[in-house]
C-alpha cells in the first residue's frame, strides 16, 4: 500500500455551501481518495454534512462530528475510484460554512474493505493537544488524520500535527472572529497492531476538533 500523492483542496473564508476547491485530483481505477475536512459556520449549532463528487462518482461521508459548542465540523469523505483520470473534486456543505479547511491523500494498494476504523474527539476552550486514539491498527496501515480550532479572541492560525503523525498542513482559513478556521492535517504509517493515541496542538485555545481514519 502506498501514499500516492497529497496535496491542500479547499482554503476558502468565502461563506456558502459549495467551498473552492483548488486542485484536481489524479487517480487511476482501483486508487482511493480519502479527504479530511473541517468547517466553521458564522452562526448557529446545526449539525453539517458534506458531500462530494469526483469525475461523478460519489464520495461517501465515513466520519463526522459537530463539537458540542456548535460551529466547528471535522468530516472524512472517501471513494475508491471506478475510473482513471485527473478531475477537481466537488464538495458541497449542507449548511453555509463561512470557513473551510481541506487536504486529500490518494492510497493505492488498499485492500478490498480499506476503511478499518474512523476515530473523533473534541476539547473544548482549551490549548491543546486534542487527542484520539486509533485502537488496535493493522500492522502497516496508513493514518491520515485532520485537526482544527475554530476562531478565537487574538486568532488561531496554526494547528500543528503532533507526533507520531507526520504534519502534512497547517492553514488560517481567513481573519477576523467567524472566518477564522486553523486546520491541520497529518499521516503516519502503523508500525505494529498497538494502541496508537495522535493528536494536534492549536496556538490559540478554544474549541478543537480531530478525526483520523486507518486504511488497510
Amino acid at each position: 500500500m502506498s501514499l500516492m500523492s497529497s496535496g491542500r483542496l479547499i482554503n476558502t473564508s468565502a461563506p456558502g455551501t459549495a467551498p473552492s476547491v483548488l486542485v484536481s485530483v489524479t487517480m487511476t481505477a482501483g486508487d482511493m481518495l480519502v479527504i479530511v475536512m473541517d468547517t466553521c459556520r458564522n452562526t448557529g449549532g446545526s449539525a453539517m454534512t458534506i458531500s462530494g463528487t469526483w469525475n461523478g462518482e460519489s464520495l461517501t461521508e465515513s466520519a463526522n462530528i459537530l463539537h458540542a459548542g456548535g460551529r466547528i465540523t471535522a468530516h472524512i469523505l472517501t471513494l475508491v475510484a471506478a475510473s482513471s483520470g485527473t478531475y477537481t473534486p466537488a464538495i458541497t456543505c449542507s449548511n453555509s460554512a463561512a470557513a473551510v479547511g481541506a487536504y486529500y491523500y490518494v492510497v493505492r494498494g488498499q485492500s478490498g474493505s480499506p476503511i478499518k476504523q474512523t476515530q473523533t474527539n473534541s476539547a473544548t476552550s482549551s490549548a491543546g493537544p486534542v487527542q484520539t486514539t486509533i485502537t488496535a491498527p493493522n500492522s502497516g496501515a496508513l493514518i491520515l488524520a485532520t485537526g482544527s480550532v475554530r476562531f478565537a479572541t487574538g486568532g488561531a492560525t496554526a494547528m500543528n500535527a503532533q507526533s507520531p503523525l507526520t504534519a502534512d498542513d497547517t492553514f488560517q482559513t481567513g481573519t477576523g472572529n467567524n472566518l477564522d478556521l486553523a486546520f491541520g492535517a497529518g499521516h503516519m504509517t502503523a508500525p505494529s497492531s498497538s494502541n496508537i493515541t495522535i493528536g494536534f496542538t492549536p496556538d490559540a485555545t478554544q474549541n478543537l476538533l480531530i478525526a483520523a481514519i486507518e486504511v488497510f
